[in-house]
């Protein structure tokens, strides 16, 4: 029988590697964003305005959550080294990354024509 290391011993340099290419990716979205306030610092005009500024947040915010996710599904399904349970798991989270980038798509086609019906 084959003896293999406990989790945290067998995956630690790939956590490591995840842990810092997460922290580089959070970097750079807040350092883009940063560099977009004062686009956004402007006061709005009307209610449009507004709504089309809370749209694009969560936008932004939406679609850095469903990459992360994607990545991380990815991540472990390439790491699964062949056990189904974690294979399912990697799945699983790639399933649910692409709900929620549907969900997304979703609430903004309704968020638009919400916005139409309002103005």
């Amino acid at each position: 029988m084959r003896f293999r290391p406990s989790v945290p011993t067998r995956y630690r340099a790939a956590r490591r590697w995840l842990l810092r290419s997460v922290t580089v990716a959070a970097c750079a979205v807040f350092t883009w964003m940063s560099m977009a306030a004062p686009a956004l610092a402007a006061p709005p005009g009307d209610l449009n305005q507004v709504i089309e500024r809370i749209r694009l947040a969560l936008l932004v915010l939406g679609g850095a959550l469903v990459g992360l996710f994607i990545t991380i599904g990815f991540f472990r399904y390439s790491a699964a080294d062949g056990d189904p349970g974690e294979t399912e798991r990697a799945k699983k989270a790639i399933r649910c990354a692409a709900v929620g980038f549907l969900g997304a798509a979703i609430a903004q086609l309704i968020v638009k024509v919400l916005q139409s019906v309002v103005s």
